[in-house]
Formats: C-alpha cells, structure tokens, sequence
C-alpha cells in the first residue's frame, strides 16, 4: 500500500522498478501506473505525476484535490481543439514532463515509463511507417485555403473529413497535408498510389516465413489505425486501375471502417485520422484515370494554384539562395511566356526551383532554362528558338554559341 510519507527518508524518491511499477529507493514503498497514465497505490489516487521520475502520491483516504496542471491543459484544449482532442488520455499525457504540450513522446533514459505508454498510440509519434514532418517556414498557401483546412482540421475532431487536393502538377498538393501535419504536430501517412496494383496492397501481403506462409500488415492498415494522424493518398488517379480504390469507400464515408478478409476482422479507422487525396487535372497527365465520381463524393474538393509571381519569386529566392532580382526575371518570364500561351506547356513552381537552382550555381538564364525544364514533346525547334530569343530580350543577355567539349 502506498504511503504519502516515506519511513525513511520523509520524501519518496520513486525509480523504475518494472514495466509499469515504482519503488521507493529508500523505504521500498511500490506505487505503479495504468495504460491511462494514473497512478495508484491504494486504489484511490488517480493525479498525474507532477514530475518525473520522482512520482508523488496524495495522502490516504484524502479527497483528491483539483490538479492545477490539468486545469491548466484543459483550458489549453479548450482554447485550441485543432491541436488536441479533448479526452482523459491526452489531458494525463500532456502533464508529464515526458511529453510536449502537444502530447509527443519524448524517450529519456526512463525505459519504464517509455513501456507505460507503449501500448497506447501516442498522437504524432513516429512509428517507422508514419513520421513527424519538419516546418518549411518558405512554403506558401493561399489565405483563404488555410482558413478552409484549418476549420476542416476542427471538424475532423468530431468526425472524420477527408478533402481532395487538386491542380497542376508542382503546385504543392502532397505538401500542403505535409506541413499542415508539420504545423499542428500531427504524424503523417503517404501512400503511393502509383505503385498499388491490386485491391489488396492497401491491407497487406501474404509472405512466407520459416516455411510459414503469414500477412504482412501494410502500412497504409497501421497508419489509419493510429490516432491524430495524416492520411495522404498520393496521386490517387494512378492506381492500376480505378477498382483498385474500392476497399477505401468504407473507411471513407461515415462508417470509417471495411471488413478485410485476409485478417477476417473489420479495421477502424482510428480518432482523429484525416484523409487527403491528390489528384493531376489536366489532359497532359496521360497515367491518370478519371476520378470514380461515388469516391470524389466522399471528399471535399479544393483547388490549388501556383503561388503569384511575387510570392513564387520570394520562395525560390528563398529555397535556392538566388537574388531576389534573378527569381523575379524567371518567374516574370514563366508567367508571361509559358502560363499564359495555351500552345506552352506550363512550367510548374517545382521546375522554376530546378532552373533558378541551375542560374545560382552559375549558369545563364538561358543555360538554365534550357537544361532544366524547357523540353517537351509538345515543343517544336522552332519554338524552343522563340523563347529563347524572347528570354534574351527579358533579361539583357548575349546569346551565347553552343560548342562541344571533349568530356574528359
């Protein structure tokens, strides 16, 4: 039975003595720790820890006071439900020094404690098949977008949303759920849909192992199983084929849940988990299929844009080190030639990084241009002239020859 008073020393000093147990080291006194993080002794005592790995425990048969810590992360979940589900778990969580205010494991030498928490889905942990993403302070996204897919995020909190990005190919689709996750700690899922070429990939594989034929969970199964996570389905209009996509109709529409066969059990989708989808439009994107129009009907639709040529030349200046002056030629350029004539191809933001990252390594705006992005096969000789010669008259260079080099 836990006392409040150590025999020994007056103050407990609690260290690991097991998986989910506690030992006085000076009177032996042993405390221990639920999956749901409360610690009891004596059966009554249900305060978080204040601090850690010293575990302090409230006198017996005493009314348990109001914790201020937890008072405190409550009025902090109340004041922003984007970041934290409002539930008893995440409320423990967030009291104990091992987590930030945004309920992220962080191990210290404490290996008990880690296995206390184990066999609960710490929200934004990383897990080998979903990762915590980095903030990129020089990514830009529409306001008015932003405010959508922040009030989407507060949705998800009371029940799942899913939203399909679409546009031009480089315009930031698969980034944006990326540092949404980034900004509001959030892990993250990619799946590949390019590579999927059967209905089952997105629950696993059979293989063999010591002459044992087993399931491999996929880890598209275990990322929607794990709360608080992104969900992104890349590219999602190039799968094999559009039946391909049929098993996520369940875990899309309000049942968040399919039966799997191969498990012969039905997988939920767990709180918090919110989908994404890309999808290329256009008639150049030759690989992808139509979107099977009972599967867009489960998403909420958004459009994105290339950023505008101020904002797209302070990225690239930004992301490359280019003066600022050279990414507004090449951005001015892009706009006016290539964006604006339906007989060009466009020029995505991810090749006018390709170019300005060229020009800053010290080719011409030419060289730049024409190494990096500017062929195509909807681009006759011809033209690639004209467009050279129209970049010579934007930025004032001479043309220079084309001689060939012995390599070595």
């Amino acid at each position: 039975m836990a006392n409040n008073i150590c025999s020994v020393n007056g103050t407990h000093d609690y260290k690991a003595d097991g998986p989910r147990s506690y030992k006085c080291v000076h009177c032996n006194d042993i405390i221990y720790r639920n999956r749901y993080n409360k610690i009891y002794g004596d059966g009554s005592v249900t305060a978080p820890a204040p601090a850690a790995p010293a575990l302090v425990v409230a006198a017996e048969k005493a009314p348990v006071k109001p914790n201020p810590i937890v008072e405190a992360i409550d009025k902090v979940i109340a004041d922003d439900s984007i970041l934290h589900p409002d539930d008893e778990y995440m409320t423990q969580m967030k009291a104990l020094p091992h987590h930030d205010k945004h309920g992220n494991f962080h191990p210290l030498d404490d290996e008990a404690l880690k296995d206390a928490v184990s066999d609960t889905k710490v929200y934004g942990h990383e897990n080998g098949y979903t990762f915590n993403p980095d903030v990129d302070k020089n990514f830009w996204i529409e306001k008015g977008m932003l405010e959508e897919l922040e009030r989407v995020i507060k949705l998800n909190t009371l029940h799942g949303q899913n939203v399909l990005l679409v546009g031009l190919q480089g315009c930031g689709k698969t980034t944006i759920p990326i540092q949404l996750a980034a900004k509001y700690h959030k892990a993250v899922y990619v799946a590949n849909c390019g590579a999927m070429t059967t209905a089952d990939q997105w629950f696993g594989s059979a293989e063999v192992k010591n002459h044992e034929t087993a399931f491999r969970t996929s880890g598209f199964l275990k990322a929607i199983q794990t709360p608080n996570t992104f969900v992104v389905l890349d590219d999602w209009g190039r799968v094999e084929n559009p039946k391909v996509l049929n098993p996520l109709f369940g875990f899309l529409d309000d049942r968040r849940e399919a039966y799997c066969e191969e498990l012969g059990q039905t997988i939920k989708v767990a709180p918090g988990v919110m989908f994404f989808a890309t999808y290329n439009v256009g008639a150049g994107f030759t690989g992808s299929d139509p979107v099977d129009v009972a599967l867009k009907d489960r998403f909420r639709v958004i459009k994105v844009n290339y950023p505008n040529e101020k904002i797209e030349a302070e990225l690239i200046s930004a992301k490359t080190g280019l003066e600022i002056e050279k990414a507004e030629k090449i951005c001015s350029f892009a706009s006016k030639k290539f964006r604006s004539d339906p007989n060009l191809p466009n020029l995505s933001t991810r090749q006018l990084l390709y170019w300005a990252e060229s020009v800053k390594a010290g080719a011409s705006f030419r060289d730049g241009l024409s190494y990096s992005c500017l062929w195509s096969e909807d681009i006759s000789d011809d033209m690639i002239r004209g467009i050279l010669m129209a970049l010579q008259q934007e930025t004032g260079e001479m043309a220079a020859g084309n001689d060939w080099v012995k390599l070595v």
